[in-house]
């Protein structure tokens, strides 16, 4: 089975020369998938290398994402008794103040679905 970029494979043409670029891998004339001698790399080589990538992005994340959980284990600590001691206080305006505050988001959403009806009507 030929490559579909058998162009640039093509004997017949002059090889453009490029300083600094790799050319690409020539195809094995027999059609082989192996990989010796030609400078492709097989499925499980593949592999390995995106295994041995992915372990390394893991590790480089780990430290960031252990800073992370203690900026965010510090935020819950000073934030929450902030936060619960109103709503503690006036239960009461709490609610009425959420149930103000979904009203008028689904009013501006529905206003925007609407809205998106009609100039499309208007077209």
């Amino acid at each position: 089975m030929a490559p579909i970029d058998k162009h640039l494979y093509d004997d017949t043409m002059e090889e453009p020369r490029h300083e600094g670029v790799a050319a690409p891998p020539r195809p094995d004339p027999l059609g082989n998938e192996a990989a010796a001698g030609t400078g492709q790399l097989n499925v499980a080589r593949m592999r390995q290398i995106l295994s041995e990538q992915g372990r390394q992005v893991a590790d480089a994340i780990d430290p960031l994402q252990k800073k992370l959980d203690l900026k965010l284990h510090e935020l819950d600590e000073t934030l929450r008794p902030k936060l619960q001691q109103p709503v503690k206080e006036k239960p009461l305006l709490s609610v009425a103040i959420s149930a103000g505050v979904g009203v008028l988001l689904g009013s501006l959403g529905a206003l925007t679905l609407l809205g998106g009806t009609r100039s499309r009507s208007g077209d």
